[in-house]
């Protein structure tokens, strides 16, 4: 990935967090009414946004430990900690295969990225590794192809279409979460669903991140050219821009799996 590619991907994934957060939390104080003692671990924390919210979660007795590979990432939560001085987190830069925790954890949470699916798929064994016999694994997810943007714009229909068929292609569906844990071990699945809702005009260029991150991808696939794609991105960033222009997510679902 280009330096701008990781970069827009490294400010999409914060952004995302920060959009997703509320309506996770939310799903999250449903599926969890008790949380005295526990251990947890969210995986793929980015740079904290999410992390310090559902931490909030957790009474004094429990504990959150939060890993991301991204070391830059990482250092952004890390910053972010030092203003957070009621927080419990426990941040460090590791790939989940490489985490060998002292006791296994009560929850796992790996939050609302986009794509998270082929991730996961990976991840599953270390999962099973890292959760006690009983334990939680939560998943928040959503099909990248339920943003919306009023009034209707090309640009933007277009890049949504584009990572929609990104994710299609990379089996990414979120229609495939509760069947690829049940092949993976893990029983007595929960779902709940927060509907799609506006969201704040600070996160209206997410789509212009996620198709700046993707451009490689795409260009490789040979589903569009550079000038094209730099025509797009333009036409999208002054629409995001625009003091009339609304977007509204998808609609977020927050799976539970316990392990066997």
């Amino acid at each position: 990935m280009s330096g701008l590619g990781a970069a827009a991907q490294r400010a999409a994934v914060r952004l995302l967090a920060v959009i997703c957060a509320s309506a996770t939390r939310h799903l999250l104080q449903q599926l969890l009414p008790d949380t005295a003692g526990l251990r947890c671990l969210h995986w793929g924390c980015g740079s904290g946004e999410e992390t310090f919210l559902l931490s909030s979660l957790l009474t004094e007795e429990s504990s959150w430990w939060a890993i991301d590979e991204d070391p830059v990432l990482i250092e952004a939560a890390l910053q972010q900690e030092a203003r957070h001085s009621g927080a419990s987190v426990h941040f460090a830069q590791s790939f989940l295969s490489d985490w060998r925790p002292e006791r296994p954890y009560d929850i796992i949470f790996s939050g609302p990225r986009a794509l998270p699916l082929p991730q996961l798929r990976v991840g599953l064994a270390d999962l099973q590794r890292l959760l006690k016999k009983g334990g939680a694994l939560i998943v928040a997810a959503f099909p990248f192809s339920g943003w919306r943007a009023y009034p209707y714009n090309y640009a933007f229909a277009s890049a949504v279409d584009l990572i929609g068929r990104l994710e299609e292609s990379r089996s990414s569906e979120v229609q495939q979460l509760p069947e690829l844990l049940k092949r993976n071990g893990f029983t007595a699945i929960e779902t709940l669903y927060a509907p799609p809702a506006f969201i704040p005009r600070t996160g209206n260029r997410i789509a212009s991140l996620f198709l700046e991150s993707c451009r490689e991808e795409f260009l490789q696939r040979q589903w569009s050219n550079r000038e094209e794609l730099n025509a797009l991105l333009e036409e999208l960033r002054e629409f995001e821009q625009r003091e009339d222009t609304l977007v509204s997510r998808p609609g977020v679902h927050l799976m539970l799996a316990r392990k066997t």
